[in-house]
């Protein structure tokens, strides 16, 4: 039973989260040490972008709710883009109420569907 308890969870990854290496090193070698010495590239996932993800979409009135699971809430009449894979489709206003890691925002521009992504321009 302590090994089923320290078990890595099966949790789903988020929808617009991305695992997009970032490169942290300069060319992978030192001055004055010899290739056996060479330092290793560090590959870190970005964790500031994207922000949070569109997880519901009232298209007749024209606002979101947005899920922020890793980041801290944004501020309320912050503007903020969504984004479809690399091309920005919209734009919300945060209007709130806040629940949990849940907000809702107005659609300003633009259009959104659930797991787009949001982040700041």
């Amino acid at each position: 039973m302590l090994v089923m308890g320290c078990q890595k969870g099966g949790l789903p990854p988020l929808p617009w989260a991305e695992d997009e290496p970032v490169w942290t090193g300069k060319d992978g070698s030192v001055a004055g040490l010899d290739s056996s010495d060479r330092i290793k590239p560090t590959i870190i996932p970005i964790l500031d972008a994207p922000l949070g993800g569109v997880i519901s979409v009232n298209q007749p009135l024209r606002f979101v709710i947005l899920d922020f699971p890793l980041q801290a809430m944004p501020e309320i009449d912050q503007r903020l883009f969504i984004y479809r894979g690399e091309q920005k489709v919209g734009m919300v206003k945060i209007t709130g109420p806040r629940q949990s890691t849940h907000i809702a925002a107005d659609l300003v521009e633009g259009e959104a569907r659930a797991g787009d992504q949001i982040r700041p321009d």
